[in-house]
């Protein structure tokens, strides 16, 4: 920094919500920038996101689902982005003995591929995406998203 002139302010955590995306109807994440190299942006996310709230018997028993991602930036306020991660589900589905709700916890692959809009010293963040998931690792499922959120 040199003397008498102001350094910008680095925004480093953004909570947003996602429409459509790697978890299906949406999500609300939050991520922490943790590291930055030139125009380069590296940041943690992580989400909650749910399919139902209630099963198929009316009962509150909610879908839960956790995407944790590693995503990488290029370019500051406009950039693309890429990232990969996990996302952990854990659904309500009829168990085929009982004929009963039954929880399935699964793993899936995901992936992230998109243009970024946010500004370094915070404020207003805008995604859009094409988010292909690896479904329980055994077939891709295509998926675009759109975020909107803050970052501060």
């Amino acid at each position: 920094m040199s003397p008498g002139i102001p350094e910008t302010p680095v925004a480093n955590n953004s909570l947003n919500i996602e429409v459509l995306g790697k978890v299906g109807y949406g999500s609300v994440n939050y991520e922490r920038q943790f590291h930055t190299r030139g125009d380069i942006r590296f940041y943690l996310r992580a989400g909650l996101g749910t399919y139902n709230i209630y099963d198929f018997t009316g009962v509150f028993n909610p879908d839960i689902i956790l995407p944790i991602s590693l995503l990488v930036t290029y370019g500051i306020p406009h950039g693309i982005e890429a990232g990969t991660g996990n996302i952990f589900s854990s659904i309500v589905q009829t168990d085929t003995e009982t004929w009963g709700p039954q929880r399935f916890n699964r793993s899936s692959a995901a992936f992230s591929f998109g243009y970024r809009y946010q500004k370094q010293e915070g404020g207003f963040v805008f995604r859009i995406g094409y988010k292909p998931v690896f479904e329980f690792f055994r077939s891709f499922v295509h998926w675009g998203g759109l975020s909107f959120g803050y970052t501060f």
